[in-house]
């Protein structure tokens, strides 16, 4: 009996003695945890415009993750040259397209192996490519003067609208596409069904690049103009899309200020564009304008790109344009993270989700 008791006694204090590690098994759900996992991963796409005549435009990619890179990724993956005079390059899901402006091309190619689906010929002088729906781009082409159809499934070219210009960026708003029409100072509004115009608004002195804010409302950047007898200075123009005219305009005060590549970043709150250094504007302002945001002495920046969160910007050096460029890695608070190798003139930068 009393071998009993004890047996019921140690048994007791075992049970007592048990008690659960809270830090032993399922936890509760960590929010910080878990966006981190699902938050996406961005690489960058550099297209290294290349010397013109020189066929040696080439294409870097930029792991912002891992922070390295890979240079002439496009002649890796396919075992064919670039081509001559790279423009521009378009990121839509799965899918990228490069516009080679003087071989006269576009390749399709699937990411993030960056393999040729297909090779698309027909333009003279292609700049820009534009998805203006699932099945169907524009291409806008400064030799031709007009804007291409491209079906995107079937790779078919077609004459979509004659335009007597020279046409650099384009977007999309609603049903309309607006563009910027270089030499006659405008941007143009377009029907993205019909193809017709709908209206010409007057803007700064040569419009180069555009992009919409968290409002809906277009900014387009006018580098006034190279000509030492007519040009004038800088501006930047907002335009009302509803009404379709300019609603504010802030003038550049220097007429040797050179202000290129508009961008916004994933809030569509800040836009950022280069004048030998980098400079943002906080659009949420009643009145805004532009403060220099990164000073970069010694550098030639050409090309400037913003990842879709807004928390890294690139930044291209093109040095001498006969020597091959770098590619600043920038985080969202100005801070220099590190600087890549390039081909020659590193010029337009795209962003895919890695992840």
């Amino acid at each position: 009996m009393a071998m009993m008791r004890y047996l019921l006694l140690a048994a007791l204090l075992v049970f007592l003695g048990c008690k659960k590690d809270p830090d032993f098994g399922p936890q509760q759900d960590n929010p910080e945890i878990r966006d981190s996992l699902l938050a996406p991963v961005y690489s960058a796409l550099v297209l290294n415009e290349g010397n013109f005549t020189y066929n040696n435009a080439s294409l870097t990619l930029v792991d912002l993750d891992q922070r390295s890179d890979q240079q002439d990724f496009f002649f890796r993956s396919n075992q064919v040259k670039l081509g001559d005079v790279a423009q521009s390059i378009t990121v839509r899901d799965t899918m990228a397209w490069i516009v080679v402006n003087y071989s006269g091309l576009i390749y399709q190619v699937s990411l993030p192996e960056v393999k040729i689906v297909k090779t698309l010929n027909g333009f003279v002088s292609p700049r820009y490519l534009l998805p203006v729906s699932d099945t169907i781009a524009w291409v806008s082409d400064l030799g031709a003067e007009k804007i291409y159809q491209l079906n995107l499934r079937t790779g078919e070219v077609s004459t979509r609208t004659v335009i007597e210009g020279w046409i650099e960026e384009m977007i999309v708003v609603g049903d309309r596409v607006f563009a910027c029409m270089v030499k006659s100072h405008e941007v143009i509004v377009l029907n993205k069904h019909s193809g017709q115009v709908e209206k010409r608004i007057s803007v700064g002195n040569q419009p180069q690049s555009l992009v919409q804010d968290y409002q809906g409302k277009v900014w387009v950047l006018c580098d006034g103009g190279w000509n030492v007898n007519t040009r004038k200075n800088p501006r930047l123009d907002r335009i009302d899309v509803d009404r379709l005219q300019v609603d504010f305009t802030y003038t550049f005060p220097n007429i040797e200020d050179s202000p290129t590549r508009l961008r916004t970043d994933g809030a569509a709150q800040q836009l950022y564009f280069l004048n030998r250094g980098i400079y943002r504007i906080d659009v949420t302002n009643n009145t805004p304008s532009p403060e220099l945001w990164l000073e970069t002495p010694g550098r030639n920046l050409y090309g400037l790109g913003v990842s879709p969160d807004g928390k890294t910007i690139l930044a291209t050096d093109a040095g001498s344009f006969t020597a091959k460029g770098s590619i600043l890695h920038i985080d969202s608070s100005a801070n220099l993270l590190k600087t890549y190798p390039a081909g020659f003139i590193p010029q337009h930068v795209a962003f895919y989700r890695s992840n």
